[in-house]
């Protein structure tokens, strides 16, 4: 019984943060695709690729501690085939737009390792 409750909330937390994303990431590329006077994002436009990363400490890659966060927490990146960019998500909250998706960028999603949403030379060597 205890495992079927420890799953129950680990199913839960994973819910509601990428619910969270979702909603963060459309409301994202719909003010994207306004400003370019594109169709609203329709599901079959956006993928959505997840993991779980660890992290050194609760900041999940931010300056701060972020609130309910553990040492491994999902990353999320969305993505717009209409637009050609991903929206990088760590731990439910918003990391990195990408522009330009190079074949690095693609092998750090391959490997599972995204860099924290400040660390600037991390993401210039991905070219994003």
């Amino acid at each position: 019984m205890r495992e079927r409750k420890f799953y129950a909330e680990r199913v839960r937390r994973y819910v509601q943060k990428i619910e969270g994303v979702l909603y963060d990431a459309y409301l994202k590329i719909d003010e994207e695709r306004e400003k370019a006077g594109l169709d609203h994002p329709a599901p079959e436009d956006i993928d959505v690729l997840s993991w779980p990363q660890t992290w050194p400490d609760t900041r999940a890659g931010f300056d701060k501690p972020l609130r309910d966060t553990r040492l491994t927490e999902q990353t999320n990146v969305v993505l717009d085939s209409v637009l050609g960019i991903a929206l990088v998500y760590h731990a439910g909250h918003f990391a990195r737009r990408v522009e330009q998706r190079s074949e690095a960028f693609w092998n750090a999603v391959r490997e599972r390792k995204l860099p924290g949403a400040t660390d600037e030379a991390a993401w210039k060597a991905l070219g994003a």
